[in-house]
């Protein structure tokens, strides 16, 4: 009977030596679990500061006025306007469509004139030339900004209209007439000031400068705030 009670003195002991083991595991992997826990907080917070394909700046698009011209030169060579009777046509055409953008400009500055004068102040940043500035940084409310940037608009539309007309005139060429004939009225749709005063879009301020060569131009990235380590 002796040894049987060992034996199950034994075999009690070695039934419970292992319950004790995964309290002493646990006490042992706890703090390392902590330390894991802490630095994956800290890589989240780092990820998160830094600028991510979320917060990339969108690529830049191709609008409809960049494409046009080479569509219209093509279209140019393959008929000959002269030759198939349309000239008359393409001066009444080029007449009428600048006029109608022109009704339109007034139409926009009607609208314009109707927004609030008081407003969140727009910092404008100042205009170079050649390395020389043209026009000083300043603020402008929206209604200011918008009737500046309508300014340019009509005397762009004005002086091509009468250059153009006064080339025609003079040497009779109709690739430009045709060319201005297209791109009036689509350079006009894609301005901001119709987007915002015609659409009645929501559209940021101060509008993007074009581009002088016609190219998508490269929005300007997010700036990333960078903290200096105390």
């Amino acid at each position: 009977g002796l040894p049987l009670l060992c034996q199950y003195s034994v075999g009690l002991m070695a039934s419970s030596g292992p319950e004790h083991e995964p309290d002493a595991a646990k006490e042992d992997t706890q703090p390392a679990q902590n330390d894991s826990k802490k630095k994956t907080a800290a890589d989240l917070k780092r990820a998160a500061a830094q600028p991510g394909p979320a917060d990339a700046p969108p690529m830049p698009s191709i609008k409809v006025s960049q494409m046009l011209p080479m569509v219209v030169l093509l279209g140019l060579q393959k008929f000959d306007l002269e030759k198939l009777g349309y000239i008359r046509h393409i001066e009444i055409a080029f007449v009428v469509v600048q006029l109608a953008c022109l009704c339109m400009l007034g139409l926009m500055y009607s609208r314009i004139s109707t927004t609030p004068s008081t407003g969140p102040k727009i910092s404008i940043k100042e205009v170079k030339q050649f390395g020389k500035v043209v026009a000083p940084a300043c603020e402008q409310t929206p209604r200011e900004y918008d009737s500046a940037k309508w300014r340019e608009q009509t005397q762009q539309a004005v002086i091509g209209f009468l250059v153009l007309g006064g080339v025609y005139y003079k040497w009779r060429y109709v690739m430009p007439l045709a060319l201005q004939l297209f791109m009036t009225p689509i350079q006009l749709f894609e301005s901001p000031l119709f987007s915002a005063h015609i659409l009645r879009k929501e559209v940021k301020r101060p509008f993007p400068d074009a581009n002088p060569f016609g190219l998508p131009s490269m929005p300007e990235a997010p700036a990333v705030e960078e903290k200096k380590n105390s």
